[in-house]
Order: C-alpha cells, then sequence, then structure tokens
C-alpha cells in the first residue's frame, strides 16, 4: 500500500502527494529494477491502483515524488491514460 497524503489547495480543491520513491530493498528482486510501487497485485500496479481512485474521488492535481527507477515509473503512468492533469 502506497501512504499518500490528500489536501486541498488555495481553490479548495483535493490535491494528492504520492510518495513513489523508494527502492523497496526488503522486497529484494521484486524491485531490484523497478520501483516498489510498480509491483503488480492481480495485473494492476499499485501506483495504477492508487491514481485510478485518485480519479474516482475527483482528486484535481496529484505529485507522484520519484527516485529509484524513475523513468520506469514515469513511463508506466503516462501509458496509463488517465487524464489526471
Amino acid at each position: 500500500m502506497l501512504h499518500t497524503c490528500v489536501m486541498p489547495d488555495k481553490e479548495n480543491n483535493l490535491q494528492m502527494i504520492i510518495p513513489a520513491a523508494g527502492k523497496g530493498i526488503r522486497l529484494g528482486h521484486l524491485t531490484s529494477h523497478k520501483p516498489k510501487c510498480m509491483i503488480e497485485i492481480n495485473g494492476t500496479t499499485l501506483v495504477e491502483r492508487t491514481l485510478r481512485i485518485a480519479k474516482r474521488l475527483g482528486i484535481k492535481r496529484i505529485i507522484l515524488v520519484v527516485g529509484h527507477c524513475k523513468e520506469v515509473l514515469i513511463s508506466h503512468v503516462n501509458s496509463l491514460e488517465l487524464d489526471l492533469i
């Protein structure tokens, strides 16, 4: 599960911050070439699941904090075509 922070911006629109920069070293080989939020459960990555929930909640702005294997994560999020921003 990703830990997120949801708060209103100046216009009272909800925005979400998703920290997704961790290496997930305790997960061993599962995260050696991808961030832990890219682990799939029942065919859906954790980050995709979180973004779809955010969309259903009507969150207008999502800040994704990236780090480990950021190119893989950014490419995956862009491929989802969720029309979030």
